[in-house]
């Protein structure tokens, strides 16, 4: 059976990318509303206001459901890579007791 190893500081440094990537993504929430409602107030036009100011809502909505998919994953990660080292540290206590024992 083929065998799988993981090491827990790469799923650890996955973990700390997403969680960077989930920030910026926070904050481009945070600024898309602002700056399309800039853009719509020179746009001509009411319904071309309307417009940009719904799709403003529409894409800060989007990237703070992106965010909280990236916060989940990165949870994931971090979680995984904890599993790991409790994993390895277990076989090495077993490891290392059964030496004594020889």
């Amino acid at each position: 059976m083929p065998e799988l190893y993981v090491e827990p500081q790469v799923l650890e440094d996955a973990g700390r990318s997403l969680t960077a990537e989930r920030s910026t993504l926070t904050e481009a929430a945070g600024a898309v509303v602002p700056a399309l409602g800039t853009i719509a107030a020179a746009l001509p036009g009411s319904r071309t206001a309307a417009a940009a100011t719904q799709t403003g809502a529409a894409l800060a909505a989007a990237l703070r459901s992106a965010a909280a998919e990236l916060a989940q994953l990165a949870a994931a990660l971090t979680a995984a890579a904890r599993d790991y080292r409790a994993v390895e540290h277990g076989i090495a206590v077993g490891i290392e007791r059964g030496g004594r024992r020889t």
